[in-house]
């Protein structure tokens, strides 16, 4: 296999996208956005001009200037062509630059977080409702992972589940992002919670950060955590009233 440049160039110009121009990412002052010209092909990305950008902002969603982005696996799966779109980055922080006209409570320069699509860029805009004030001693680096998996924690958990202080969740994978958000959440209203991990070492991490008794975690290689959790609970298991599952 050997590379043709003479042939590429020729396809880029067909597709009458032109040649890639390699530009400083910041002092180029234009907005940027990230694509994947051919999925499955990795070396197919590239940064292009977000021409939503210049469009005017609807009157109640906010733009920010990016300064984090979060890597979630759903974006390995779009890159690799495994999902039928094309959109990259879902969690994002950064310094709002506008409001529209109907938005009172944000103002420019407030930090904000959120889940939002085509977050790969350097600008990105969204509804209001979908502000997250970042905290003043949090990194933009630590927001831009926490959106996504605590939404889909809290909406499991509260908003479906009704959780309630006292009750029993078993939160599977408990280990992963989704399962620390699960569990920081269950702690939050109060709940017993049960676990499920695949490996020493994250039975250890919950151990030792959140303060997960060693008898109620079990693991999620096999089904022996059914047992597990049935005697741990005298038989009531998490499938009654008042008791929760999450995945």
């Amino acid at each position: 296999v050997e590379r043709a440049p003479r042939l590429d160039s020729r396809l880029r110009l067909y597709q009458s996208k032109g040649e890639p121009e390699e530009v400083n990412f910041v002092s180029c002052r234009r907005p940027l956005k990230l694509t994947i010209k051919t999925p499955g092909l990795l070396d197919s990305f590239l940064f292009e001009e977000d021409m939503e950008y210049y469009e005017a902002l609807p009157e109640d969603w906010v733009e920010i200037q990016v300064k984090a982005v979060g890597l979630n696996f759903k974006d390995v799966l779009v890159a690799m062509g495994n999902l039928n779109e094309n959109k990259l980055g879902v969690d994002v922080s950064g310094v709002v630059t506008r409001v529209g006209s109907a938005v009172s409570s944000i103002s420019v320069g407030d930090r904000v977080m959120t889940s939002s699509c085509n977050t790969f860029a350097t600008f990105v805009r969204f509804p209001m409702q979908g502000v997250i004030p970042i905290p003043d001693d949090m990194s933009f680096e630590d927001a831009a992972s926490m959106p996504l998996i605590f939404l889909t924690a809290y909406y499991a958990l509260v908003t479906v589940g009704r959780l309630q202080p006292g009750e029993t969740v078993l939160i599977h994978a408990a280990a992963g992002g989704v399962g620390q958000a699960a569990i920081a959440v269950a702690q939050h209203i109060g709940a017993e919670i049960y676990a499920t991990v695949g490996s020493s070492e994250k039975r250890q991490l919950l151990i030792d950060q959140y303060g997960i008794p060693d008898d109620n975690i079990f693991s999620s290689r096999d089904t022996s955590f059914a047992k597990g959790v049935m005697r741990a609970t005298n038989g009531l298991g998490v499938g009654q009233y008042s008791h929760y599952n999450i995945c």
